[in-house]
């Protein structure tokens, strides 16, 4: 073969493997272009259905949910009052939240008992996460007929006709003037939280507001802070609230008792010197709220369980000294008169029993606390309720 035979073979060859290349890639993409069809194809087929059947979820999903262990969880509500939004992240297991198979709708009301899904009648359907199989839901504050702010918000999400829901509310300031939150405890916002802190920080303002809570550092190392509480071992830590020259008619505490074989009561929170009051454990492990009206006034509960999380409140308007626990009266006291005020240079303590600015030996509590709120007027039982139900979504407490 001449040399110009072999140039012409070798063009030719050439061509052929081009043309061949070129028609393989050409093949694989109209392979992947009939596949990607087939997908998209697939997925409007199932929300040309889901549109069509909207009221009939179940029946279209049924395979889906089948396949998923459905479960949805809900973060500390944030209330923003500056700018009057109320907003929840909620997080799911879901992994196919594009196909528009979950919703989410509020309901508001200030009667607790009226809250349903059955009022809800805007729903928001969600196809965009926030994060990994989370998105914020989100309403605005609203006010009932006679303009007065609505209490209380229900938070319903449905996935494949399934609901989940939690109870929104605020805390009640009006007259409070101490407040300590193991979640905010620097006073910096929820996601500010600081293991190292020496002080509480009181979130109320004004005139009348109490003092950062001071941290013990007798002992070891005083109490110690974990995520969303303050633990204490029962045997010398305490904080130091300061004196408060108002006088107190309500207290509330979120807390978890951390022993029950002690043969004597474990101060919570309080001050009982010379007209003070607060609340304990007895040596049988009963919670109790007492003020002291010309004699104290107490009001004991049941035995509770050990590490459980609980609230108790407080509350004296004059007439009677009323004790709650988790939203719920517990009983009450006829007590005619007086007011509550310890005397000028006894402080309020969280953990230990006072005297002076001082801790009587033997009191101590061990245990955690969450939170811990001082009001100098009596709340009513509809108030804390609307407390405890915060106190319920901030710290996952167990009815």
């Amino acid at each position: 073969m001449n040399l110009k035979s072999q140039k012409g073979s070798i063009t030719l060859f050439v061509l052929v493997s081009c043309l061949f290349f070129i028609a393989s890639v050409a093949c694989v993409n109209m392979y992947i272009q009939s596949k990607q069809t087939a997908v998209d194809r697939e997925y409007r087929q199932v929300k040309a259905n889901y549109e069509k059947d909207i009221n009939n979820m179940e029946s279209i999903y049924r395979d889906l949910s089948r396949k998923n262990n459905l479960e949805v969880q809900f973060g500390v509500p944030e209330i923003d009052k500056e700018n009057k939004k109320i907003n929840v992240s909620v997080f799911t297991n879901l992994e196919y939240l594009k196909i528009n198979t979950l919703k989410y709708g509020w309901d508001y009301s200030n009667n607790l008992s009226s809250l349903s899904t059955d009022n809800i009648s805007n729903w928001t359907y969600v196809e965009h996460q926030n994060g990994e199989n989370e998105f914020i839901a989100s309403i605005d504050f609203k006010k009932d007929t006679n303009e007065n702010d609505i209490v209380y918000y229900y938070l319903s999400v449905v996935v494949d006709n399934k609901e989940f829901g939690t109870t929104v509310s605020y805390y009640v300031d009006d007259k409070m003037i101490l407040h300590y939150d193991g979640i905010n405890n620097v006073g910096l916002g929820d996601k500010k939280h600081s293991l190292n802190a020496t002080t509480w920080k009181n979130l109320c303002d004004g005139i009348d507001a109490a003092q950062d809570g001071v941290l013990s550092t007798t002992g070891t190392t005083g109490p110690t802070w974990g995520n969303d509480y303050l633990s204490f071992d029962g045997i010398d830590d305490w904080v130091n609230a300061g004196v408060i020259d108002s006088d107190y008619q309500s207290i509330e505490v979120v807390y978890s008792i951390g022993d029950i074989n002690i043969n004597r009561f474990r101060s919570i929170f309080g001050d009982w010197e010379s007209a003070g009051g607060g609340i304990s454990v007895n040596s049988e492990n009963k919670p109790y709220g007492e003020f002291y009206i010309g004699g104290y006034k107490s009001v004991f509960a049941d035995g509770y369980i050990v590490d459980q999380k609980y609230n108790s409140t407080i509350t004296y308007d004059s007439h009677k000294v009323v004790f709650y626990i988790n939203g719920n009266k517990i009983g009450e006291q006829v007590a005619e008169g007086g007011i509550i005020k310890a005397d000028d240079n006894t402080v309020m303590s969280i953990g230990a029993n006072p005297q002076g600015n001082s801790i009587q030996a033997g009191y101590y509590f061990k245990g955690k606390v969450y939170s811990a709120r001082v009001y100098t007027r009596a709340l009513s039982a509809n108030e804390v309720k609307q407390n405890y139900i915060v106190d319920k979504n901030r710290f996952k407490i167990q009815d």
